[in-house]
């Protein structure tokens, strides 16, 4: 699931879940790189219906990040949108290509592809906030899905 936060604030209006088909090659198993992908993939094909957003933020750390950008790479809109990741181990903030390739960037000796923030600074808060927001978002539409396929039945499809 995704969230939009507006000046910081939730946007539940904007909120999408997307149906993932399984891309992994063990039966049983999921692939969270490929999920992820190819959840990017769906939120930003044929964008002239959505707006780009200001920011990315994925949850996870470098692999997921790298995942989504390749998506992003995939749709020509890598150069346009800057991403970045928020790992959950000491929730940490790795940031994508754009974002190291900037000027302003590359002239810091300080920057490295991860950033350790305070806890509670006001970055860390929104962050996690967006975060959180999307966690909800993805569990409440797994709910309805699991709650509809309990009152399903075999016998429903005859005529």
């Amino acid at each position: 699931g995704n969230s939009v936060l507006v000046d910081g604030n939730p946007e539940t209006s904007l909120y999408n879940v997307h149906g993932i088909k399984n891309t992994s090659k063990i039966p049983g198993h999921s692939d969270d790189y490929g999920s992820l992908a190819q959840a990017v993939h769906t939120r930003f094909d044929g964008n002239g219906k959505n707006s780009l957003p200001d920011v990315i933020l994925v949850d996870g750390g470098k692999g997921q990040l790298a995942a989504a950008e390749k998506a992003l790479e995939r749709l020509n809109l890598l150069d346009k949108i800057p991403i970045l990741s928020l790992a959950k181990k000491k929730e940490t903030v790795y940031l994508g290509k754009l974002i190291l390739s900037r000027p302003e960037t590359k002239r810091s000796r300080h920057v490295q592809e991860h950033v350790a923030g305070s806890p509670d600074s006001p970055l860390m808060l929104l962050l996690r906030r967006a975060r959180d927001e999307a966690h909800a978002s993805a569990l409440l539409a797994h709910r309805r899905v699991r709650k509809t396929a309990a009152f399903q039945s075999p016998l429903d499809d005859i005529p």
